[in-house]
């Protein structure tokens, strides 16, 4: 509706590393100052890295399955291992909503879940380019 992609641009903050020690997914965490109105789920993403696009897969809530309860951007840039990025600014665009936030019943199904998501999202984004 918006005739462009949704973007934001926001500070990085620290995590709690549960993307990169429990699920194997290294994340930038995002804690926007305001909520903005959008649709707690997994979005294709693209995240500007100096001056460039990088593929990502976003989930935008509470994190559920790892008993998360503020609210949180969490992003996962596809076949690219960055640097810490705590304190920079970084604009963010999703794309495409993959699917609702959900709690899973495990860990190993909602590291499942993510493969999934970053398949969809490379399916995507391949498509759009």
């Amino acid at each position: 509706l918006l005739g462009r992609h949704y973007e934001i641009s926001e500070r990085v903050v620290a995590g709690d590393s549960r993307g990169t020690n429990v699920t194997g997914y290294k994340t930038i965490n995002f804690k926007p100052e305001n909520r903005f109105l959008m649709a707690n789920g997994v979005y294709v993403s693209e995240l500007l890295l100096d001056g460039e696009w990088f593929p990502s897969v976003s989930n935008v809530g509470l994190r559920p399955t790892l008993c998360g309860s503020k609210f949180f951007i969490e992003t996962f840039v596809i076949d690219r291992d960055l640097e810490p990025l705590v304190g920079h600014r970084l604009r963010l665009r999703l794309h495409k909503k993959l699917r609702d936030e959900k709690k899973f019943p495990s860990v190993d199904s909602l590291i499942d879940a993510i493969g999934l998501d970053v398949e969809d999202a490379r399916g995507f984004l391949s498509r759009e380019g």
